[in-house]
């Protein structure tokens, strides 16, 4: 992510053993899958597709891929 705004800390990524992709929302500052917000703890499996979003959501700060 190249926006300078967003810490490394909103979220953490586990690749699992059954060869999937478990996000982790890690903080308060924001993270959204698909345009729903998540809590902090709370656990996302992504899939193929799946928009990730940094940062306050709507804001100048946010980063999405």
């Amino acid at each position: 992510v190249s926006n300078s705004k967003v810490s490394k800390h909103h979220l953490k990524l586990r690749w699992l053993e059954s060869q999937s992709l478990q996000l982790v929302a890690a903080g308060s500052s924001g993270c959204a899958v698909n345009g729903a917000p998540l809590k902090k703890d709370e656990q996302r499996h992504l899939q193929d597709g799946d928009r990730v979003e940094v940062g306050k959501r709507g804001g100048k700060n946010s980063e999405s891929q």
